[in-house]
Protein backbone atom coordinates (compact mmCIF):
# COMPACT_ATOMS: atom_id res chain seq x y z
CA UNK A 1 0.00 0.00 0.00
CA UNK A 2 3.33 2.32 0.71
CA UNK A 3 0.90 4.16 2.96
CA UNK A 4 4.70 6.90 4.53
CA UNK A 5 4.90 10.20 3.60
CA UNK A 6 7.23 12.51 4.32
CA UNK A 7 7.29 16.36 5.42
CA UNK A 8 10.59 18.07 4.87
CA UNK A 9 11.86 21.39 6.73
CA UNK A 10 15.06 22.67 6.10
CA UNK A 11 13.72 26.43 6.40
CA UNK A 12 15.55 27.91 9.86
CA UNK A 13 12.50 29.15 11.49
CA UNK A 14 10.36 26.11 10.93
CA UNK A 15 13.50 23.99 11.96
CA UNK A 16 13.53 25.50 15.13
CA UNK A 17 9.97 25.53 15.75
CA UNK A 18 10.02 21.73 15.06
CA UNK A 19 13.37 21.49 17.80
CA UNK A 20 11.33 23.39 19.98
CA UNK A 21 8.53 20.36 20.05
CA UNK A 22 10.77 17.18 19.63
CA UNK A 23 12.39 16.20 23.00
CA UNK A 24 15.96 15.32 23.25
CA UNK A 25 18.34 13.26 25.09
CA UNK A 26 15.88 11.92 28.40
CA UNK A 27 18.55 10.28 29.78
CA UNK A 28 20.70 13.70 29.95
CA UNK A 29 18.00 16.24 31.39
CA UNK A 30 20.05 18.61 33.01
CA UNK A 31 22.28 19.03 29.55
CA UNK A 32 19.04 20.88 27.75
CA UNK A 33 20.29 19.22 24.39
CA UNK A 34 20.94 20.96 22.03
CA UNK A 35 22.99 23.44 22.82
CA UNK A 36 21.50 26.67 21.17
CA UNK A 37 23.69 27.11 17.91
CA UNK A 38 24.39 23.28 17.58
CA UNK A 39 20.83 21.84 16.72
CA UNK A 40 20.15 20.22 13.43
CA UNK A 41 19.62 22.33 9.91
CA UNK A 42 16.53 20.20 8.67
CA UNK A 43 14.42 17.44 9.67
CA UNK A 44 12.67 14.75 7.98
CA UNK A 45 8.94 14.32 9.42
CA UNK A 46 8.10 10.25 8.35
CA UNK A 47 4.58 10.24 8.75
CA UNK A 48 1.81 7.88 7.70
CA UNK A 49 -1.19 8.66 5.44
CA UNK A 50 -4.19 7.04 7.23
CA UNK A 51 -6.13 7.19 4.32
CA UNK A 52 -3.60 4.60 2.46
CA UNK A 53 -3.52 2.08 5.88
CA UNK A 54 -5.65 3.32 8.68
CA UNK A 55 -3.97 0.79 11.01
CA UNK A 56 -1.57 2.79 12.56
CA UNK A 57 0.77 -0.02 13.70
CA UNK A 58 1.28 -2.39 10.70
CA UNK A 59 3.74 -0.03 9.10
CA UNK A 60 6.07 0.75 12.20
CA UNK A 61 8.43 -1.36 10.95
CA UNK A 62 8.56 0.24 7.93
CA UNK A 63 9.03 3.60 9.28
CA UNK A 64 12.46 2.16 10.99
CA UNK A 65 13.63 0.88 7.92
CA UNK A 66 13.22 4.64 6.26
CA UNK A 67 14.86 5.81 9.43
CA UNK A 68 17.53 4.07 9.46
CA UNK A 69 17.89 4.05 5.28
CA UNK A 70 17.86 7.94 5.76
CA UNK A 71 20.63 8.06 8.41
CA UNK A 72 23.18 5.89 6.49
CA UNK A 73 22.72 8.09 3.08
CA UNK A 74 23.24 10.91 5.83
CA UNK A 75 26.32 9.58 7.50
CA UNK A 76 27.73 8.27 3.73
CA UNK A 77 27.56 12.11 2.56
CA UNK A 78 29.28 13.76 5.88
CA UNK A 79 26.22 14.46 8.07
CA UNK A 80 25.14 12.84 11.07
CA UNK A 81 21.46 12.46 12.55
CA UNK A 82 18.86 11.41 15.27
CA UNK A 83 16.06 9.34 15.22
CA UNK A 84 13.77 11.29 17.61
CA UNK A 85 10.63 9.18 19.33
CA UNK A 86 9.70 11.42 21.85
CA UNK A 87 7.08 14.16 20.49
CA UNK A 88 3.52 14.66 20.87
CA UNK A 89 2.11 13.82 17.14
CA UNK A 90 -0.83 16.40 17.98
CA UNK A 91 1.53 18.95 18.06
CA UNK A 92 3.70 18.67 15.35
CA UNK A 93 1.11 17.69 13.38
CA UNK A 94 -0.88 21.93 14.10
CA UNK A 95 2.77 22.66 13.80
CA UNK A 96 3.00 21.96 10.02
CA UNK A 97 -0.78 21.77 10.04
CA UNK A 98 -0.98 18.70 8.27
CA UNK A 99 -4.24 16.99 7.14
CA UNK A 100 -6.38 15.27 9.76
CA UNK A 101 -5.13 11.97 7.88
CA UNK A 102 -1.53 12.36 7.73
CA UNK A 103 -0.15 11.25 11.23
CA UNK A 104 3.84 11.82 12.43
CA UNK A 105 5.59 8.58 13.28
CA UNK A 106 8.66 9.45 14.00
CA UNK A 107 10.75 12.84 13.47
CA UNK A 108 14.39 12.59 11.69
CA UNK A 109 17.11 15.37 12.81
CA UNK A 110 19.74 15.92 9.73
CA UNK A 111 23.29 18.37 9.73
CA UNK A 112 26.62 18.37 10.08
CA UNK A 113 27.81 16.53 13.31
CA UNK A 114 30.01 18.87 15.76
CA UNK A 115 30.86 15.79 18.05
CA UNK A 116 32.27 12.55 17.88
CA UNK A 117 30.27 9.73 19.80
CA UNK A 118 31.80 6.41 20.87
CA UNK A 119 29.97 3.20 21.21
CA UNK A 120 30.89 1.25 24.32
CA UNK A 121 30.04 -2.32 25.04
CA UNK A 122 27.02 -2.23 28.09
CA UNK A 123 28.57 -3.09 31.17
CA UNK A 124 25.77 -4.58 34.13
CA UNK A 125 23.04 -4.85 31.31
CA UNK A 126 23.71 -0.85 31.27
CA UNK A 127 22.01 0.72 27.75
CA UNK A 128 21.84 4.38 28.76
CA UNK A 129 24.17 6.94 27.41
CA UNK A 130 26.32 9.10 28.86
CA UNK A 131 28.74 11.68 28.72
CA UNK A 132 31.91 12.13 30.86
CA UNK A 133 33.41 15.32 32.41
CA UNK A 134 35.07 16.36 28.89
CA UNK A 135 31.58 16.34 27.43
CA UNK A 136 32.53 13.37 24.85
CA UNK A 137 29.10 11.71 24.12
CA UNK A 138 29.41 7.47 24.98
CA UNK A 139 26.69 4.98 23.92
CA UNK A 140 26.77 1.70 24.79
CA UNK A 141 26.05 -1.38 22.54
CA UNK A 142 25.82 -4.66 23.08
CA UNK A 143 28.00 -7.01 21.66
CA UNK A 144 26.35 -8.81 18.73
CA UNK A 145 27.40 -12.27 20.41
CA UNK A 146 24.76 -11.11 23.23
CA UNK A 147 22.64 -10.43 20.08
CA UNK A 148 22.89 -13.84 17.94
CA UNK A 149 20.49 -16.29 19.49
CA UNK A 150 21.37 -19.44 17.69
CA UNK A 151 25.07 -19.47 17.95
Amino acid sequence: KQPLKYYLASEQKQVEDILSKAKWAAALPKLELPKKGQGPTAFVIICQDLSIAPNETVYLKDVGIVAQTLLLCAVEDGFGGCMIGNFKADEISSLLELPENIKPKLIVALGKPIEKIILTDVKDNNTAYYRDENGTHYVPKRNYKEEIINR
